[in-house]
């Protein structure tokens, strides 16, 4: 199960509980694999986040469309940071407030 969704402040997401409350939606998954999330409804600059369980593999890129993608947890790359151990999720979130309102995300496992 992932869980994904938007806040001014992420600093709220502390426990499993939260995390699944605050949730704008369930991604869409394969287990061991990617998850996509949408989140072209926020429409105004905020912290963007996705949870999934920790026992998933950890994903290592994002992809918004052809031409911008990223490496999570790449010190030069200041969209998504490391995930960080939230209870039973890993979380991922981005560095500072933004809005994607055009095409979804989607994390990849692998490049």
């Amino acid at each position: 199960m992932a869980f994904f969704g938007w806040l001014p402040d992420a600093s709220i997401l502390i426990n499993n509980d939260v995390i699944r409350t605050v949730a704008k939606g369930n991604a869409y998954y394969v287990r061991g694999g990617s998850i996509k999330c949408d989140y072209t409804i926020n429409l105004v600059p905020q912290i963007l986040w996705m949870a999934e369980l920790a026992t998933e593999p950890l994903k290592r890129k994002y992809v918004v469309d052809e031409g911008m993608e990223g490496d999570i947890g790449d010190p030069d790359n200041d969209l998504f940071g490391t995930p960080v151990l939230v209870g039973m999720y890993r979380l991922y979130m981005t560095a500072y407030p933004t809005q994607q309102n055009e095409n979804s995300i989607e994390f990849k496992v692998n490049n």
